[in-house]
Order: structure tokens, then C-alpha cells, then sequence
């Protein structure tokens, strides 16, 4: 899978881990506040899945302010964090 933007090839994941800082409950969805290590980069974002489980949608970006999907790709990312949500949520 390649960039859009630069022609490139995605980073490759070669570790990560995801922390849990903070969980807020609403009728509807569910927000992590979350601190993910990837490629010894640390992230702090949030990620909101709803009242079943369910990944809804993250936000996560580097210290530059760009998206990790930028970097990473964007069904890196959503894959990683939902192997990372069933370990969460057992």
C-alpha cells in the first residue's frame, strides 16, 4: 500500500502499545483517552467506540501535528487499534 500524497511506501509497524489513561461513558459511545507507543513514538489521542464495542472512529496524530494514518496508513492504524481494543475490552 503506498502514499498519496509522496508516492511513498508506508512506515512499517515494527512495535506498539496502547495505554489507557482515561475512559469516558456516555449513552451512546464510549471515549479512551489513550497513550499509544508506536515505533517508540508517543502518541496521546483518543479512540471512540460505541455502547457494544464497536471502533467508531480515532484520533491520533504526531508532533507535527500530522495524522498517523498519514505516516503509518490508514488500515494500519484502524487494524492495530482494534486488535489493541479486544485485549481492552476482555
Amino acid at each position: 500500500m503506498g502514499r498519496i500524497l509522496d508516492f511513498g511506501k508506508f512506515v512499517e509497524i515494527s512495535n506498539s502499545r496502547l495505554r489507557v489513561m482515561s475512559t469516558e461513558k456516555s449513552d451512546d459511545e464510549i471515549r479512551y483517552d489513550v497513550r499509544l507507543r508506536i515505533n517508540e513514538q508517543v502518541i496521546d489521542g483518543q479512540i471512540f467506540v460505541d455502547t457494544k464495542g464497536e471502533l467508531e472512529c480515532w484520533q491520533l496524530y504526531d508532533t507535527e501535528g500530522r495524522c498517523l494514518s498519514e505516516t503509518y496508513g490508514y488500515d494500519n492504524i484502524d487494524n492495530l487499534i482494534t486488535k489493541k481494543l479486544k485485549r481492552i475490552t476482555k
